[in-house]
């Protein structure tokens, strides 16, 4: 029943409740209306006040822009006068500015003639002074070639009595030895091997001075000696025979090989190596069918220096030298002889062991000597003179046909005064054992 009762009161209530709501939106719609209508003729108001103010504006506008084109209007009619007062000047100006041109023309005319008459002059002026310089040049380098000349004549006059001072002092050295190969199928056959050099006298009592590669070229050979440590090659060194013959000595029989029966050899019995500088040997690899090889081959260095002696009735004349120990004997471009026997063997035409001098010019002087001079194989372990007569280098290796190395001669005169020491030491021996034996 409760239930039914509240039921009908909610039903009653329901009508009401919207009949209110409908009222207050009613309301609010007409307050709105009222706020729109409000606002609308506040807008209207503004724009109209706005308006108002811009024909204000406009007006004030076209009153500015009449008294602004009035304005212009004047200047420009007092520009159109000023500009037409110009206009006459620069007339005027023009009238005067033709008659200053034609002026500027020929002061310009005059001017240019003058500047070419003065350059003409100058021209001349420095062509005679460098005609009369160059004369003098011309003079100069006539009386320099001139003297040039002169020295190298005198150069060569000097050399040549050199030369012909000292021929008989120089000596063709001659080094032959036998070595056997082994092939694979252990067939061994023998060989000859030549060496040939130049040497000279550098004491009274037969003391020759010569390469050691000359006298021992095995030594120097690489591919011999990688061959020898591969064991396809043994070289029997007790059948070195050493040869020398004296400038202007016949030294080949008539088939052209070498004539032992004259001279100085060891087969002869009258010539010996009396000392040589220690071996520097260096150890190298080389690749010989595929298999490494290492090897020792002496180094090209100061110590291929070797000196020979031999037994003569005559004393020798041994060569006058200049060492570098002082002051020194050599400096670049001075003039320089080597003398000796280029080609060995195969330079004597006639059989004959005849001297070639070669001239030149020291490139430079260090460890060694480097020269212009010709050096072929058979020149080295020759003397290599100054133009003052001394020996001051032996030639040695050659690298280009305009550089040849030579050792200093203090290498061999340093050897020379220990071969001359053992020599006095041994003959002091032999005189001390004979005198024991004749008090026995």
């Amino acid at each position: 029943m409760d239930q039914m009762r509240r039921q009908d009161q909610r039903d009653h209530e329901t009508p009401m409740t919207r009949s209110r709501l409908l009222i207050w939106i009613n309301a609010l719609i007409v307050l709105l209306l009222v706020a729109a209508s409000s606002w609308v003729r506040g807008t209207l108001v503004e724009r109209e006040a706005d308006n108002e103010r811009l024909r204000e504006e406009m007006a004030t506008a076209r009153h500015a822009g009449t008294r602004a084109a009035a304005d212009t209007a004047r200047q420009l009619r007092e520009v159109v006068v000023g500009t037409q007062g110009r206009i006459d000047e620069l007339k005027a100006d023009l009238a005067d500015g033709k008659a200053q041109r034609e002026q500027l023309i020929l002061a310009r005319k005059t001017l240019i003639e003058d500047i070419a008459h003065r350059q003409d002059a100058a021209r001349k002026a420095a062509m005679d002074q460098m005609c009369e310089r160059m004369q003098e040049l011309d003079t100069r380098l006539v009386q320099r070639f001139d003297k040039m000349k002169t020295e190298l004549e005198d150069d060569r006059a000097a050399f040549h009595t050199i030369q012909r001072r000292w021929d008989q002092s120089i000596f063709l050295v001659h080094a032959r030895f036998t070595y056997k190969t082994r092939e694979g199928t252990g067939v061994e056959e023998e060989h000859v091997g030549t060496g040939w050099g130049t040497g000279f006298a550098v004491s009274p009592d037969g003391h020759i001075v010569t390469n050691k590669h000359v006298v021992q070229p095995w030594k120097f050979d690489p591919e011999l000696a990688a061959m020898e440590a591969l064991g396809e090659v043994e070289i029997a060194k007790d059948s070195v025979l050493l040869a020398v013959w004296r400038s202007g000595q016949v030294c080949m029989t008539t088939d052209r090989k070498p004539d032992f029966a004259v001279g100085y050899n060891t087969d002869l019995g009258n010539l010996q190596v009396a000392g040589a500088l220690p071996d520097t040997m260096v150890t190298r690899v080389t690749e010989i069918a595929g298999t490494g090889i290492d090897y020792a081959v002496h180094e090209l260095d100061n110590n291929d220096v070797v000196i020979l002696k031999l037994a003569s009735k005559d004393k020798l004349s041994p060569l006058p030298y200049s060492t570098f120990a002082g002051q020194a004997p050599l400096q670049k471009l001075d003039r320089i002889m080597a003398l000796g026997f280029p080609r060995g063997q195969r330079g004597l035409e006639a059989g004959v062991a005849e001297t070639s001098p070669s001239l030149g010019t020291v490139r430079k002087v260090e460890d060694t000597i480097h020269i212009t001079a010709s050096i072929i194989p058979g020149n080295s372990g020759g003397p290599v003179f100054n133009k003052n007569g001394k020996v001051v280098g032996i030639a040695t290796r050659v690298y280009s046909e305009t550089l040849g190395i030579c050792l200093k001669i203090d290498h061999a005169i340093s050897l020379l005064g220990d071969v001359r020491t053992k020599e006095a030491v041994a003959a002091a021996e032999r005189a001390a054992t004979q005198v024991v034996g004749k008090q026995r």
